[in-house]
Order: structure tokens, then sequence, then C-alpha cells
């Protein structure tokens, strides 16, 4: 039965994602809706549509239970999804069919706090949808699966809007869509939060052409999204994208006004999951580290070894093979793993006709997009 409905709640939430936007916004052509669905079918093909699933339960640690199952163990940053998010997710789930709030988790230790973890983001939309309906397993299929239709959707829509062909607005979705960072972050709530970074900025370009209603709750809803997305730090950047960029649109007051209104809602309607994590701060002790200048400086020194990965992502190789060796000059306040460094990487294509559209482009978006480049170079 949940083979079945998997690909079905695939198809009809994509087909009503579409048709909202299209009765509310410029109309998305059926056809190209219809590629953006299939693209997302054939990659997710082996999952979507058998009894597999997108969980990586073949991997084996060296600690039980994974022990027992006798394989020998595989490096793999994808561990955190079964040691954590499907756990903790599962646990969420479990207390919400209880008709109780997800604030506690009793079964880890003495019990940890569950809700202000946030990374079960167990109160996104998709979430919500996947894990009430369907097993564990077909819950993280069907999940990353409608985000990838997300971005490559919201994608289009944004780019469309630049007075691009469409040809050129497909290519800009599926490279976006399939970086390395969310194929790498395909099944973490990284993702759940980052993948609302083109519908934000869509819904955005949206108020300042035109504030409408419409505008204003796509706006707050996208943000929303973002916070209950489970990746706080995520979310903090695309607020802050999307704040830039409504700046950089809009016009007249009218716009900026109704922009600032859904980020003010959207943070309101989702506080009962950030606020719990803001208040505990000050009891984590990578927060403490972060704040202190001996342990987190201006500078930490990192070389350009950081940034080869942009241009070929397994140039410092890989944790599958036994090759990933991390770089030389590092910095104990840096995370300096595989999934961390290489998930920069764009494709040498996209790379490619970025820098050669420098000096070329006399579109208004292209500073906007130049400057943050530069910006995220620089951090």
């Amino acid at each position: 039965m949940a083979t079945a409905a998997t690909p079905i709640l695939f198809f009809a939430i994509s087909i009503g994602i579409a048709a909202l936007w299209n009765r509310f916004f410029r109309r998305v052509p059926w056809r190209i809706v219809a590629l953006f669905i299939a693209i997302v079918a054939a990659y997710e093909a082996t999952t979507l549509f058998t009894t597999r699933v997108d969980f990586p339960g073949q991997l084996a640690y060296v600690a039980y239970p994974w022990k027992a199952i006798g394989r020998p163990p595989v490096s793999a940053n994808t561990g955190i999804v079964f040691t954590q998010l499907a756990p903790w997710t599962r646990v969420a789930r479990d207390q919400i069919l209880n008709r109780e709030w997800p604030l506690w988790n009793r079964f880890a230790g003495c019990g940890t706090p569950l809700l202000a973890s946030q990374q079960s983001a167990i109160f996104h939309p998709f979430t919500l949808i996947s894990f009430l309906l369907l097993p564990i397993g077909k819950a993280f299929t069907l999940t990353a699966s409608l985000r990838l239709f997300t971005i490559l959707f919201f994608t289009f829509c944004l780019v469309r809007q630049w007075q691009v062909r469409d040809s050129v607005a497909i290519f800009a979705a599926i490279s976006y869509a399939f970086c390395v960072f969310h194929v790498v972050w395909l099944l973490f709530a990284h993702m759940a939060a980052t993948m609302m970074l083109p519908v934000c900025m869509a819904a955005a370009q949206e108020v300042a052409r035109q504030p409408r209603v419409r505008a204003f709750l796509l706006l707050t809803i996208a943000l929303a999204c973002s916070l209950l997305g489970g990746h706080p730090e995520s979310a903090f950047w695309i607020y802050l994208v999307t704040g830039v960029w409504s700046l950089y649109l809009s016009r007249e007051r009218r716009s900026l006004l109704s922009s600032g209104s859904a980020f003010v809602l959207a943070a309101a309607i989702t506080a009962f999951v950030w606020l719990p994590t803001v208040a505990l701060f000050p009891y984590i002790d990578r927060y403490g580290a972060m704040r202190a200048w001996t342990t987190n400086p201006p500078s930490h020194g990192l070389g350009p070894e950081w940034l080869m990965t942009l241009v070929a992502p397994n140039i410092l190789g890989t944790p599958q093979s036994g090759t990933w060796h991390t770089p030389q000059r590092r910095h104990p306040a840096v995370v300096d793993d595989y999934g961390e460094i290489a998930s920069g990487y764009a494709g040498a294509i996209a790379l490619a006709l970025a820098v050669a559209s420098i000096g070329g482009s006399r579109r208004r978006p292209f500073w906007f997009f130049a400057v943050v480049a530069l910006l995220a170079f620089a951090t």
C-alpha cells in the first residue's frame, strides 16, 4: 500500500503546488511542470516506484545495534539520518498521533529536548503529510521528492520573471536543484529549510511587482516554512538573503511595508519552534565557543584548498573510497568533513556560464547576485 501511495502523493502534491501558483500568479505551462515532475521521478525512481526507500539503512556503524548486522563499517555523513533524524521524527510523530505536543524525547538517555532541537522538522507541511500518512522509510522518499520539485518549480518561476527564455529558466532550475549541496543534504533538515529560498525570493519578487494579498500570503508561508524546516542556521541565511532581495526590489513604500509585515508575521506564527532554541543557546557549549575570541577569532587562517572543491568536489578525495583528507590549513572552529566542504560545488557548466556572464549582462538582478556571490566567497 505504501509503495503505491508514495508516487501518488508525490504527483498529487506537485500538481497541487503548480495549480495554486497558476491560479494566482503568472502561469507556468503544464508541459514544463510535467518536465520537472518527470525529472524528479527519474532521479528518485529506484525508491519512488519500488519498495526501497531514501534511507541509508545499509550503512553499518561499529556500534550496536548496527554492529550486529555484520557488515563492514562505512564512513558517510548520512549516518546522522538514521541515528538522529529518523528516530527523533518518529518520536515526534508518535506523540502527535497520541495528541501530545512533541516537546520532550523520553527515549534518548535520561531525556532530551525534542521540539527545541528542531531537526525533526515535524511541523513543516511536507513532514506532516509524509510522516503522518506513510511509514518512516517511504516518508523520507516522499519528502526528498517534494523538496527537489519545489526547488525546480520555484527557481523556474523566479528566473522567468527576468525576461529570459524558458529554456534559460529551466537550465537555472535544474542546475540549482541538483547542485552538490542539495544532493548531499537531501534528507537533512538543511534542505527542508534551504528549499524555501527560491520560494521566498519568487514571493518577494511578486510582492515588489504588485503587493497583493496573495503575494503577501505566499511570502509569509514561504518564510514560515523555512523556519519550520528544522535548521535555524539555514533559515537565518534565507531570512537575510530574502530581506536584502526585498529591499533591492522595492520601489515604493507599500511593497516594502508588505514584505516587512510578512517577515514579522512568519516569525510570530513559528515562534513556538524557534523561541525554545534561542532560550537554549546560552547553555550550549558550541554557542559559547563560537562567541569567544580565543576559540573563534575573526580570521581562521584557512588556505585556498577550501575553495578548490567549488571547481572539483572530490579533489580532496571521498570518504567512501578512503581517500578523503582534510585541508592542511584548518581551524577547530570550522567543520572540515567531506559533506561540509565538498557540498559547495554547483556544477562546472553552471560555474563557467556564471563567470562568462560577468560584464556581459545588462539585466538588473545580475548585480544583486554578483554581490551575494562575492560576499559568499569572502565569508
